[in-house]
C-alpha cells in the first residue's frame, strides 16, 4: 500500500452541467469493483451508498478526496506542457497520446513506486497493522489481496500507459512554470491549460483513469501505512459492514495506485496528475493503440480522442469545452507561434481565440 497519499483509481472523467446525470449512482461504487480486472457478481450489485463511498475515500484515499474537492472548487487547472510541434499535432488530430511508462523521462516511473511499496509492505510496522486489520475484518483477506496483486505485477510494469498534466495555478496564467518549460518545452514550447471539469464525472468507456501523483520514498510509505491503520481503527465499526469483495477491491486499488502514481521526491515541483491506462486490465471503447515513432523510438501508444461521445455520456472532452487557455513558452518567435495556434484553435472550433492565447515573458535563453 502506499503512503498517506494513497490513492484509489479515480476515472478519467468528463462532465456537462446540463446533460450529466446525477452522479450518485456512478463511478465510486463501480470504482471499487472495476479496480479488479474481473469484478465479481457480488461486487457488481454492491449496495454501497454515496455516503459509504465517500467514507471509504476518506479512509483509504484522503489525499485524492482532498484534491478532488480542491479541483471542484476551482483551486487549480491542469496544464499539459509539450513542444510546439506536438501541440500542433494534438490540435490537428484532436487527440492526446498515452505512452508506455518504460519510455517516459523518468525511466523508473512505475518501478520506483513498486519498489517503495514492496519495501514498506514487507517490512514496516504500519503494514503489519493494516494486514492485521484486514484479517480481522475478513479472514484470508491478505493472502487473497497479495495473490491478486502479484498476478498483475508484471502487467503493471509493462502495460501501463500514461499522459501527464500538472496542477496549474492562476499565478502561472501569464508565464507558465520555468521548470516545466525547461523539462518539456524544447526550443519552442506550448502549455495547454485544461479546465478540471473532466475530473467530476466517472466513466468506464474510456478505460483510462486520472490520479494525482505522490512524491515518496520507502520511509514515507511506512509513515502512510501507519496513518492508514489509524484511520481503519477509528472506522472499524463502519468497515465491519463492508463485504469481503468491497474490502478486497478497495485494498487492491490502494496497492495498484501506490505502484502507478508514485514518483521520486525529486520530481515534486511538477505537481503531476496522471491519466493512466492498463489495456490488459481496463478495456477501452474509445481509445485505439497504434505504433508511432517518438524521438526516434518506435513504440506503442494509446490515442485518446479529444471529442465528445454522447453515447457514453461524455460531454466535456472536446477541445472547445476542455481548453481554458494556451501559453506560448519562451522562444525566439512567440508572435509567429501565437498566430499559428490562433488559426489551429479556430479550426478546432474554439471561440474568442485571441483571449485564450498568451506568450510567456520568461527570459529563458535556449543555448542549443
Amino acid at each position: 500500500m502506499k503512503s498517506v497519499t494513497k490513492k484509489r483509481r479515480r476515472r478519467w472523467r468528463e462532465s456537462d452541467s446540463k446533460q450529466r446525470p446525477d452522479p450518485a449512482g456512478l463511478g465510486p461504487a463501480s470504482a471499487l469493483c472495476r479496480s479488479l480486472p474481473n469484478p465479481t457478481p457480488a461486487c457488481e450489485i454492491s449496495a454501497m451508498t454515496r455516503a459509504d463511498i465517500e467514507r471509504m475515500d476518506e479512509i483509504f484515499f484522503p489525499n485524492l478526496a482532498s484534491a478532488m474537492k480542491k479541483a471542484s472548487a476551482g483551486g487549480f487547472r491542469l496544464a499539459y506542457y509539450t513542444t510546439a510541434e506536438t501541440a500542433m499535432r494534438i490540435l490537428a488530430n484532436q487527440e492526446v497520446w498515452l505512452r508506455n511508462t518504460a519510455v517516459m523521462n523518468d525511466y523508473m516511473e512505475v518501478q520506483h513506486g513498486m519498489r517503495c511499496l514492496h519495501e514498506a509492505w514487507q517490512k514496516s510496522d504500519g503494514a503489519k497493522r493494516v494486514k492485521s486489520l484486514l484479517e480481522e475484518l475478513h479472514a484470508g483477506a491478505v493472502a487473497r489481496l497479495e495473490s491478486t496483486y502479484n498476478s498483475w505485477h508484471t502487467k503493471i510494469q509493462s502495460d501501463t500507459f500514461i499522459a501527464c498534466v500538472s496542477e496549474h495555478q492562476a499565478s502561472e496564467n501569464d508565464h507558465g512554470r520555468l521548470s516545466m518549460w525547461r523539462a518539456y518545452g524544447g526550443k519552442a514550447g506550448v502549455a495547454f491549460v485544461f479546465k478540471p471539469d473532466f475530473l467530476s464525472q466517472e466513466t468506464n468507456a474510456i478505460g483510462a483513469y486520472s490520479h494525482p501523483v505522490s512524491y515518496l520514498d520507502g520511509s514515507n510509505f511506512a509513515v502512510g501505512l501507519n496513518a492508514l491503520a489509524d484511520r481503519m481503527e477509528q472506522a472499524k465499526p463502519f468497515l465491519k459492514n463492508r463485504t469481503g469483495d468491497e474490502m478486497h477491491n478497495i485494498a487492491f486499488s490502494l496497492l495498484l495506485w501506490s505502484a502507478i502514481a508514485t514518483k521520486h521526491p525529486g520530481f515534486a515541483e511538477e505537481r503531476e496528475w496522471r491519466v493512466v491506462a492498463v489495456p490488459s486490465m481496463w478495456k477501452s471503447e474509445i481509445m485505439r493503440q497504434t505504433v508511432e515513432v517518438v524521438r526516434g523510438i518506435p513504440q506503442p501508444v494509446l490515442k485518446l480522442p479529444l471529442r465528445n461521445f454522447p453515447a457514453h455520456n461524455i460531454w466535456s472532452l472536446a477541445i472547445p469545452e476542455l481548453l481554458d487557455r494556451i501559453v506560448i513558452g519562451p522562444c525566439d518567435n512567440p508572435r509567429i507561434l501565437a498566430r499559428a495556434f490562433s488559426e489551429l484553435l479556430s479550426q478546432a472550433g474554439v471561440k474568442d481565440v485571441a483571449e485564450k492565447i498568451t506568450s510567456s515573458g520568461i527570459p529563458l535563453r535556449h543555448l542549443v
